[in-house]
């Protein structure tokens, strides 16, 4: 004999007004949890940016070196979350970038410690080592710096008129009327080759980053060819930083 259970009886449906009254609640939670997680964002946006810091760079030319490290220095600062954010301001050369940076209107600039620097500069960081070459043809050894002094005529590869200048500074060449022949910027795109050709120069002085010597396999190809090069300088570093501006620089020794 088997007993059976009897089956509750289902519960009455809800009426209509209190669905649409359950619906109307769970609306407008949505609305206000939402309301509170724009507000949240929009205020952590705005926290984030007081607490940020854009800094402004002046550089050269949109194509030199120093412009290029500057643009990949901003996205390694964007990509890792900092705080800090670099705003570049180009400049028709790197004077004209020093400039404004000693007229307070940049924060950072990046130059060479031969130049002109403003006493409100101060180093922060060692950018690139820059090594000093000297090339001779192959036909002549020049030993010693006594030997390149007596040099006619000698040939500048590097970026700048400032590198003619500082060669010259080595050389004790005074500015008189033979200084520009005797010692001069190497013509654009010009190879040793060319340089050291029949009535040529008797010496060649290339000034470049090292890593850009490094990759450049014409220096080693033409010693292979019977020509002969030596370094003769190299970078020393120098770091400081100074209240009301600061400088990326380069010294030579």
């Amino acid at each position: 004999m088997s007993a059976e259970i009897p089956t509750p009886p289902a519960p009455p449906p809800l009426p209509r007004s209190q669905v649409v009254k359950s619906n109307r609640r769970q609306v407008l939670l949505f609305a206000l949890l939402t309301l509170i997680l724009t507000v949240a964002t929009v205020g952590g946006g705005r926290v984030w940016l007081r607490n940020s810091e854009t800094l402004t760079i002046a550089v050269g030319d949109a194509k030199s070196d120093e412009a290029m490290f500057a643009a990949k220095l901003a996205t390694v600062l964007k990509n890792a979350s900092s705080r800090l954010r670099l705003k570049i301001t180009f400049n028709a050369d790197n004077a004209k970038a020093l400039t404004q940076f000693d007229r307070k209107e940049a924060d950072l600039a990046m130059l060479r410690t031969d130049a002109k620097v403003p006493p409100r500069a101060r180093a922060l960081a060692i950018l690139e080592h820059d090594v000093l070459l000297l090339i001779g043809p192959g036909n002549k050894k020049i030993k010693s710096l006594a030997d390149l002094k007596k040099t006619k005529r000698i040939a500048v590869l590097g970026d700048g008129d400032n590198n003619v200048a500082f060669v010259r500074n080595i050389l004790e060449v005074s500015d008189g009327t033979d200084a520009a022949s005797r010692v001069q910027m190497a013509p654009a795109g010009s190879t040793l080759d060319k340089l050291f050709g029949s009535g040529g120069f008797g010496a060649v002085i290339a000034i470049a980053h090292a890593s850009k010597v490094m990759k450049d396999k014409s220096y080693e190809q033409y010693a292979k060819r019977g020509g002969s090069g030596v370094p003769m300088g190299c970078s020393t570093p120098s770091s400081s930083v100074r209240s009301g501006g600061a400088i990326l620089t380069t010294r030579r020794c």
